[in-house]
């Protein structure tokens, strides 16, 4: 037996444990996965006018809470083109696939005169979460850490 194959059959063992233990945390995502409040940042800009939203940059932030069954919430400040609004709420709904990718809804603006922002999300399992604006029109990032509490 060669020297490269006894290496083999001895390192054996430790790849196993390796893939097995790659195996038991790859855990499928679902809804029940994105269960938490994230604080968040948007940026970006309006492109063409969209009810509220005038074209120019865009930018919010603000604290997201997903229930783990399908309903999201938000509060945040946001700023269109240097129009701020304090304390603006909003609802939506979202969904997580299997694979930690997904989409949600949500709406912005003023009450009364509100639209609705549809998103492409990842969440990576790690606290992180991203997304795209997928409204025409609109060029805006979401970038969200899971808020935890804190340590003193």
């Amino acid at each position: 037996m060669s020297n490269r194959l006894r290496f083999l059959f001895a390192q054996s063992p430790l790849i196993l444990v390796l893939c097995a233990t790659a195996v038991a945390h790859a855990q499928p995502c679902s809804d029940r996965t994105l269960n938490g409040s994230f604080g968040y940042t948007v940026t970006g800009s309006i492109i063409s006018p969209l009810g509220p939203l005038v074209p120019g940059p865009f930018a919010a932030v603000g604290r997201i809470v997903f229930d783990g069954e399908g309903k999201v919430s938000t509060v945040r400040s946001l700023s269109d083109d240097g129009e701020v609004l304090q304390n603006d709420s909003g609802t939506g709904t979202y969904t997580l696939k299997s694979d930690c990718t997904g989409s949600f809804n949500i709406t912005v603006g003023p009450p009364g005169n509100d639209i609705v922002l549809n998103l492409n999300i990842v969440f990576d399992g790690n606290g992180e979460l991203r997304g795209l604006v997928t409204n025409s029109g609109i060029v805006l990032a979401f970038d969200g850490r899971r808020q935890e509490p804190p340590s003193y």
